[in-house]
């Protein structure tokens, strides 16, 4: 989210030999889950918001492979820190933490903050371990309650690094009452489309994330991640 699972990639890339190959997915079958139906926000929200009690947290083991055969595995993690003090703000804290590796390769971590003003939950600032700052420009904020078939903007920022990042979110039917939230991001530099990715959370009937799918492609190579919640 936010371009961390594409800057662990890089480094992973730059720093090590390309080997191996993997895969990863899932499915399911049954009845479809109708559309229309109701959806509650409230666990992802809690966590992704920072407003969940501090220290609450999900996190998804990550195996897969990209389309030029390599293998990789990792860790994604998202963690509710409460609410704090950022640049004179009043926020609500929140963290996204990625592992990955490629092959028998070392592993590389980034980490990427988020700030949520606490008056009406609208993103401040967010800031990557790998030194970029993204500032939003338009945004909204999800509501507490989405339905299968609903889809909107989640923010577009304007990033220290020159490029621009557009984001979406939209909710999709599954199986049996579950459903597919995903976030998909689209990133510029100037008018030219340089990487995208798609983080897809399956939810339960309740809202309760049990499994995440990832999705990203740069430079015409795409890979494709995926683990259940531990």
């Amino acid at each position: 989210m936010k371009r961390l699972i594409m800057l662990v990639v890089l480094m992973v890339i730059s720093t090590f030999m390309l080997v191996g190959c993997g895969g990863g997915g899932g499915g399911s079958s049954s009845t479809p889950t109708p559309t229309g139906t109701a959806v509650s926000m409230a666990t992802f929200k809690g966590l992704f918001y920072g407003t969940a009690t501090p220290g609450t947290q999900i996190s998804f083991p990550l195996s897969g492979s990209d389309s030029l055969g390599n293998s990789w595995t990792g860790s994604f993690a998202i963690v509710s820190d409460g609410p704090t003090t950022f640049e004179s703000q009043n926020v609500t804290k929140s963290r996204v933490l990625v592992t990955l590796q490629i092959g028998a390769g070392a592993p590389v971590s980034g980490i990427t903050s988020y700030y949520y003003l606490t008056s009406n939950s609208t993103l401040y600032k967010s800031v990557s371990s790998f030194g970029t700052i993204y500032v939003p420009t338009t945004q909204t904020v999800i509501p507490d309650t989405i339905h299968v078939g609903d889809f909107d903007n989640f923010e577009n920022t304007t990033n220290s690094d020159g490029t621009t990042d557009s984001t979406i979110w939209r909710l999709e039917a599954d199986y049996n009452g579950n459903t597919k939230f995903t976030l998909s991001t689209i990133e510029r530099t100037g008018a030219t489309i340089t990487y995208t990715e798609e983080d897809t959370l399956y939810l339960d009937p309740s809202g309760n994330p049990y499994r995440l799918e990832v999705k990203l492609t740069e430079s015409g190579i795409t890979l494709t991640m995926s683990g259940n919640r531990t």
